[in-house]
């Protein structure tokens, strides 16, 4: 039987740590290296910036690589995009490459896909012989929570590649399509880019659960953190290393904020995307956690052993029934917007936890953004927003 991939954990969250943990895997990634970031929507507060990134991007001297959303924002044109990034401060520390800032699209086979045969990707992905990824583990509007298969795949994905992903093969369909099948696509477009850097030098994954708020960092209006830090995790597996952090969320039961966050996930079934991942041999949902922790200098010093790290393993999986759920029935716009919608609503309860602070300006601000986008995005009229569907 094959060993379990092992994911190291941390619960300090430093950028050194990064570094740290990154070594111990052991993993030397050749050649010209990408380096895949979310550089943030305009307004999101909860991104992780890039000084937080800086110093692992610098030991492998790397290129932190991109690609233009497919939804109205601050990121949908390679213009609009550079200036998000520049504001951002990207430039200001590394090299930054827009894949897909000029077409054509690079295309990715999928034979073995669950939903889709091919997978549209920025075309300067060629250039790289490997990649990291750095993801911030969140909740999600639509999957339910990102991390690394979500990096891989709507992140990787161009423009025209993402609406391909979330219509299901059906550009048009981009908010309409069933949303189980969606997961499924990013999965299958996941796999394609495992499989393209398979060939080459390889990925390695870093997850980082800091700001973890019920939304993505795609989101111009997000909800604040809802729970607190948990660590940092690292990999050579997307899928153990979501799962890892899926455990990690469901483990933190005193956690005020862990229900709220678990129902996003679950409303969405997220879940979903790691199972179809794991189906299509993308990853293992089972693996051994390496939990890596420095103690305190004092408690170390007695103990005659300063500097030395405590290394505990343990190999775990929850297993966690597929439940119903009443939202999963709705189309995914209504989903979509049912969440924008409900930021301003105090709740209580489980799976309703409130987000105690920025309530104020998070309502004026999510009903705002909510009018505004309900008129481009979700309008049911194909004339209205077919014309803004990205090409090619």
């Amino acid at each position: 039987m094959a060993d379990k991939p092992k994911v190291y954990f941390s619960r300090t969250i430093t950028p050194e740590k990064v570094v740290e943990l990154y070594g111990l895997l052991g993993v030397k990634l050749p050649g010209k290296v990408a380096v895949k970031v979310h550089s943030g929507e305009v307004g999101n507060q909860n991104f992780l910036h890039p000084d937080f990134w800086a110093p692992m991007v610098g030991q492998l001297h790397g290129t932190v690589v991109e690609c233009n959303t497919a939804y109205d924002g601050e990121r949908n044109t390679t213009e609009k995009h550079l200036r998000a990034i520049a504001q951002h401060g990207w430039n200001d520390y590394f090299d930054v490459d827009l894949m897909d800032a000029e077409g054509p699209d690079l295309e990715l086979p999928i034979p073995n896909g669950l939903r889709l045969k091919k997978n549209f990707v920025g075309k300067n992905l060629a250039k790289y012989d490997s990649m990291l990824v750095l993801s911030h583990f969140k909740g999600h509007p639509m999957g339910g929570f990102g991390g690394a298969l979500k990096q891989l795949s709507i992140g990787v994905a161009s423009s025209y590649g993402k609406a391909y992903i979330h219509g299901v093969t059906v550009p048009e369909n981009i908010w309409t399509a069933d949303h189980d099948q969606f997961l499924e696509s990013m999965a299958d477009a996941a796999s394609s880019v495992v499989d393209f850097f398979a060939q080459r030098g390889g990925i390695a994954y870093v997850n980082v659960m800091k700001n973890m708020s019920v939304d993505c960092d795609c989101c111009a209006v997000a909800e604040d953190p809802c729970m607190a830090d948990i660590g940092i995790l690292v990999s050579t597996d997307p899928v153990a290393i979501d799962q890892a952090c899926l455990d990690l969320v469901y483990a933190a039961t005193d956690d005020p904020g862990r229900d709220h966050l678990i129902e996003r996930i679950e409303s969405r079934n997220g879940v979903h995307t790691v199972e179809a991942a794991a189906a299509l041999g993308v990853g293992s949902r089972e693996y051994e956690l390496v939990e890596v922790e420095q103690g305190f200098p004092s408690r170390r010093a007695s103990e005659g052993c300063t500097g030395v790290f405590n290394v505990r393993r343990v190999a775990c999986r929850f297993v966690r029934p597929r439940l119903p759920m009443s939202t999963r029935s709705l189309p995914s716009t209504t989903r979509l917007a049912s969440s924008c919608a409900s930021k301003e609503i105090p709740r209580s309860g489980p799976g309703n936890i409130p987000t105690p602070t920025r309530r104020a300006p998070t309502l004026r601000m999510a009903w705002a953004t909510y009018v505004k986008r309900t008129a481009v995005w979700w309008a049911h009229s194909p004339s209205l927003w077919e014309k803004s569907l990205p090409t090619r």
